[in-house]
């Protein structure tokens, strides 16, 4: 379902009810504009007394007070990142996976702006300051990676309020700095500060970067309302971006590239504040704004992950068609042990215990002795007709003896103790288990207690021959029972006296 709601787009999903963890709402929207962005500002109130009889003289009155807007600019606490996908330092078919990085304050790429201040607040689908690069390890030669300070992305033209003059070198573009000698900082910044900055060609940069009608398309925010059925990880990360009052908004900064397939990816997340003018055209052509004698452009790094994009034929089924073709370039690389060319019976069992899938394994018994047994795992060539009965006590039923070759099968046992590692490596379900088992174990004793006491008391009472003493309750009993100790003390008592 779509909806149209004020000056955006809103795009409002649904999830059916069924056994997928991860349901609930998801609303989508394109973008989530801060009531006011970085920068500095003078609230002014004023006040004019006067009256209708010119008796008192008009007096204003006014009263100026500045304050700052701080946002990340220059750099970008790790805090903020909420996550990234594809992950750091992973291995995968991401080949057609859009790198993307969540941030959990949902104004963030909108908090500047690409282009010009004014347009931030007037356009409905402003461009954000956020763009995330993915870069090849092709392309990773004409690119470098290192830490200046402010100073070094000022002009050299130009100087700072101080006098000093800029370090940035003149065949390398950097937007010029707000001010009328270009040569301002915000509130709190200083021309000493650290900067990490990504220093890229220029003929890289105008093939690899967003145009800037691309850029309001690349940042979205992610609405979120989750079910208690999602892992309790997942939220306790969305309580940090929410309230009690408003559910958590996700803002999202995705990449205009899809990763190469084989490759080591470098993913960049580059400030491009007032970056607009200079950013290539849709169709990849330079900007006419860039000057002739420019090589190379310099970005601010805010922050920066690599991952590994696998080729299709190195996936999992690749390996496999690749790897058990006996008329391939590698007819001896298959999935299994060499086959024994010899001809003896025992040569044969063996082989033919090597066609089901099956391999030789050391095997440490529960009682401290070695031997070797016969396992193999769920994939198998062919088809499995035997079942076994569930639910299976331990591994040991589920061992199976070969009188013949007088060796074991484990695989039952190993699957199920391995799926009994799994489970218990998962709190919720070890401490599930952990409950269940003290339960059973003080319902028990509870039970017995109270058969002990029953008997015990029934005991006392058998000389009732009257009463259905099988089926009274304890209580019963218990009155029954002092009835008839006090009844024996007075006799005893009165004996006594006598």
């Amino acid at each position: 379902m779509i909806n149209l709601s004020g000056d955006f787009m809103k795009i409002k999903t649904q999830l059916e009810p069924s056994g997928n963890p991860l349901t609930g709402i998801l609303t989508f929207y394109q973008n989530n504009l801060p009531p006011l962005g970085s920068g500095k500002y003078t609230l002014s109130v004023g006040q004019k007394v006067s009256s209708t009889s010119d008796k008192i003289k008009v007096t204003k009155y006014e009263n100026l007070n500045r304050f700052a807007v701080l946002g990340p600019r220059f750099s970008l606490d790790p805090v903020d990142v909420l996550s990234i996908y594809p992950p750091a330092d992973a291995n995968g078919t991401y080949e057609n996976v859009i790198p993307h990085i969540c941030f959990g304050r949902g104004t963030l790429p909108w908090e500047r702006s690409a282009g010009s201040p004014s347009a931030q607040q007037t356009m409905p689908d402003t461009a954000p300051w956020l763009a995330l690069l993915s870069i090849a390890e092709s392309e990773q030669a004409h690119l470098e990676i290192k830490q200046v300070k402010l100073i070094d992305l000022l002009a050299s033209e130009y100087k700072t309020p101080e006098g000093v003059k800029g370090a940035l070198p003149d065949h390398v573009l950097f937007p010029k700095f707000p001010g009328p000698e270009h040569n301002t900082l915000e509130y709190g910044q200083s021309w000493e500060d650290p900067c990490l900055i990504l220093d890229i060609s220029l003929d890289l940069f105008n093939a690899i970067a967003p145009a800037y009608a691309d850029i309001p398309w690349l940042a979205h925010v992610r609405e979120i309302k989750p079910t208690n059925k999602q892992s309790a990880l997942y939220l306790q990360k969305l309580k940090k971006v929410s309230t009690e009052t408003t559910p958590p908004r996700v803002s999202t900064v995705i990449s205009n590239r899809l990763p190469e397939p084989g490759a080591n990816m470098l993913a960049c997340l580059v400030s491009l504040e007032n970056w607009a003018a200079f950013l290539p055209g849709e169709s990849g052509e330079q900007s006419p704004s860039i000057p002739e004698k420019v090589e190379k452009v310099r970005l601010v790094l805010l922050y920066r992950w690599q991952f590994y994009a696998v080729k299709q034929d190195q996936t999992f089924t690749g390996y496999l068609l690749n790897l058990n073709n006996e008329e391939g370039e590698n007819p001896t690389l298959l999935l299994q042990l060499p086959v024994n060319k010899g001809v003896s019976d025992e040569d044969q069992a063996i082989n033919h215990a090597f066609n089901m899938g099956y391999v030789p394994v050391n095997h440490h018994t529960r009682q401290g002795d070695q031997t070797v047994s016969w396992y193999r795992g769920p994939l198998l060539p062919f088809r499995l007709d035997g079942k076994i009965k569930i639910p299976v006590p331990g591994p040991d039923s589920v061992t199976a003896y070969n009188p013949d070759t007088g060796m074991f099968d484990v695989s039952y046992a190993a699957a199920w103790t391995l799926g009994r590692l799994l489970a218990l490596q998962n709190n919720h379900f070890a401490e599930n288990l952990y409950n269940w088992k003290r339960e059973n174990i003080l319902e028990a004793i509870s039970n017995f207690e109270a058969e002990t006491i029953k008997r015990t008391l029934l005991e006392i009472v058998k000389e009732e021959p009257a009463l259905k003493l099988d089926t009274m309750e304890n209580l019963e009993l218990i009155n029954l029972s002092i009835k008839q100790i006090l009844a024996e003390f007075i006799r005893k008592t009165q004996i006594h006296e006598l």
